[in-house]
């Protein structure tokens, strides 16, 4: 079985390194991410909250940060909107800093959260999600193409909402959508 869940065909292909992560099964995490979750440990976070398909961007992230910041701790790590959602402490970070995690943020609205093979949006229910084909097909997802889609799976928008959305090449009609809709944008930040 390959580490893309046994299928034959990828479009990106992965460093055995990175396959090894995202095709991992055990009880505890594997000790390539031991430097990451020392981080997260120390943070009061306890689990990486994505999935393995993004293990080897949260891993190459942290290496970066790392080399620059040793001393960082990661103070929010999860999925928003089908963008990696990444933070550091202390939160007046380096300019150099800041544009790795926007590039890890623009890479992972293209990888796929499962297999880490390439990837578009897709709209899960009320979730936009990241998926390759065939795990959006696997789990019955759409893909979220129109501003509709969108603006119904994000009915009120945060400005830090809307930043990941952009970044994510989410066009900006769709929260004009979401007002011919009927649905109230938040105002404030989020």
């Amino acid at each position: 079985m390959t580490a893309n869940g046994g299928r034959s065909r990828r479009i990106v292909d992965l460093t055995p390194e990175d396959a090894a992560l995202v095709g991992w099964v055990g009880d505890s995490y594997p000790a390539a991410l031991a430097p990451l979750i020392s981080r997260l440990m120390h943070s009061g976070i306890s689990t990486l909250d994505v999935n393995q398909g993004w293990w080897p961007l949260v891993m190459k992230l942290d290496a970066e940060i790392a080399f620059i910041a040793p001393a960082y701790r990661v103070s929010r790590l999860g999925e928003d909107l089908g963008v990696l959602d990444f933070a550091v402490h202390p939160g007046d970070i380096e300019e150099d800093i800041e544009e790795m995690i926007s590039a890890a943020q623009s890479e992972s609205t293209r990888t796929c959260e499962i297999c880490a093979d390439r990837a578009w949006p897709y709209r899960q229910e009320d979730w936009l999600i990241t998926l390759c084909v065939d795990h959006a097909r696997s789990r019955g997802a759409r893909p979220a193409k129109t501003d509709a889609d969108i603006a119904e799976a994000v009915p009120r928008v945060t400005d830090r909402e809307m930043t990941f959305a952009i970044s994510a090449g989410v066009p900006a009609s769709a929260f004009t959508a979401q007002r011919q809709r009927g649905v109230p944008p938040r105002i404030g930040r989020g």
